[in-house]
């Protein structure tokens, strides 16, 4: 396979080519091998079928209490006023998209 191969490959590989050839026969091998029933392990999340996600959401807190009753009476006074809202990144469970939970994927 190493002396009929295109030109256009062994220029790609550059002085990789022996490695390079590796990994097509181990490409070339799994295409072969595979079939409608072959299952294989999820890369996304490693089989586990969970990532962490980063998620932003605005959490609202009040530091000097809630707004009393008359501030939302008043014109000159919000309750708005009262609340510090702020913006949290969290690192959140989630189920991987890729493959819905499950940890496999069908080839």
């Amino acid at each position: 396979a190493m002396d009929t191969a295109p030109k256009n490959v062994r220029k790609a590989a550059g002085g990789e080519f022996g490695w390079c050839m590796l990994v097509l026969a181990q490409f070339a091998f799994a295409e072969y091998s595979r079939s409608a029933a072959t299952s294989v392990t999820c890369h996304t999340c490693k089989g586990s079928g969970r990532i962490t996600r980063t998620q932003t959401t605005r959490k609202v807190s009040y530091p000097w209490g809630k707004a009393p009753y008359w501030a939302s009476k008043s014109r000159a006074v919000r309750p708005s006023d009262w609340a510090k809202w702020t913006e949290v990144t969290e690192i959140v469970p989630a189920v991987c998209e890729a493959c819905d939970g499950k940890g496999t994927i069908s080839a």
